[in-house]
């Protein structure tokens, strides 16, 4: 989850420091497999991280669930 200067993981660290965004949704899409990438999301408070490839099942499954949950502080599981 890198994006030039910043990974996914510090942008999303950003989002929910703000109060207005703070529950909103955020699934992450990362081709990296790194030992801790998908525990560092989800202390970071992401939603969801998904492992390129995925299915568009395994894709709509983190989606209905982190819509679903919106409200919910529980991080839902990764799928690969």
């Amino acid at each position: 989850f890198h994006l030039g200067d910043m990974t996914g993981v510090d942008i999303l660290k950003r989002v929910r420091a703000e109060e207005s965004s703070a529950q909103v949704p955020f699934i992450l899409i990362s081709s990296d497999v790194g030992p801790n990438d998908a525990q560092l999301a989800k202390e970071a408070g992401a939603s969801g991280y998904l492992l390129k490839p995925f299915s568009l099942q395994n894709l709509l499954s983190i989606l209905a669930f982190a819509l679903e949950d919106v409200n919910d502080s529980s991080p839902i599981p990764s799928k690969s």
